[in-house]
């Protein structure tokens, strides 16, 4: 007899019986038996979705396994690794952060849960050229006074893009009217962006913008933000002169 749709790697029971026209039936022993281990396949690995900084592909494989991606840089030799423990069947990564117009190449490592690997051949892709000018957000903005230099403000602007850019902050005194001030351009592309700036004054309000330009002559803007830069602390001393001079009227500091 054969027996078919077996799991791999799985130990089984069987015991044969035998049955005669006339008397009881015959039974054998309790014996098992262990399937082989099936290596795992990457099938059909396809990429789903390329743009200029992020890169989507998908794969099957014929047994459950978690999976290793390593992706390199073509020009450079860099290399980046993505894990995903999970045992599926199904699998999809997005590959992020890349650089516009830059050639890649990936290769997918997949691991059953009996240490069984299998290698995907080279998947060599290249990211696009986006049109678009870099898209600012999850804008932040701290200002405070310089420990020992009560009157001078440090403020700190970060920001993140979609693409890699460059960094400057323009901003202007007041809360209307053009931004005539701004900061040094950081001419180095990246995600993560971050100026600081002592250009404000204490007690005053200031609006100000942050950009982002990709290199290619698209720049990209923030909403406007009000920020009020913070007053320095006034003494106690200070406080009660303050008051003798409102109430009296006599004082006369210089």
């Amino acid at each position: 007899m054969t027996l078919l749709n077996l799991e791999p790697a799985l130990t089984y029971h069987y015991q044969i019986r035998s049955e005669p026209p006339i008397g009881p039936a015959t039974l054998s022993e309790d014996h098992t038996f262990t399937t082989l281990s099936l290596t795992p396949e990457i099938i059909d690995a396809k990429f789903r979705r390329i743009t200029d900084t992020l890169a989507e592909i998908e794969w099957q494989t014929n047994l459950p396994t978690r999976s290793s991606i390593v992706y390199e840089e073509t020009a450079t030799g860099k290399q980046e690794t993505i894990e995903d423990a999970s045992f599926l069947k199904s699998h999809q990564v997005t590959l992020e952060h890349l650089t516009p117009s830059t050639n890649y190449s990936i290769r997918i490592k997949a691991l059953d849960e009996g240490a069984n690997a299998s290698v995907s051949s080279v998947l060599p892709f290249s990211s696009g050229i986006s049109l678009n000018p870099p898209l600012i957000s999850q804008v932040r903005i701290s200002s405070a006074l310089i420990p020992d230099r009560v009157t001078t403000v440090q403020t700190i602007i970060s920001w993140k893009t979609d693409k890699p850019a460059t960094s400057r902050v323009r901003f202007g005194q007041g809360t209307a009217g053009e931004l005539s001030g701004e900061t040094p351009l950081e001419s180095a592309l990246t995600f993560d962006h971050v100026v600081i700036t002592t250009a404000f004054r204490p007690s005053s309000v200031y609006q100000l913008v942050a950009e982002s330009g990709d290199g290619q002559g698209r720049v990209g803007k923030s909403d406007i933000y009000l920020v009020l830069a913070p007053t320095p602390k006034r003494s106690a001393v200070d406080l009660i002169l303050q008051n003798l001079d409102t109430t009296f009227g006599f004082i006369n500091r210089r």
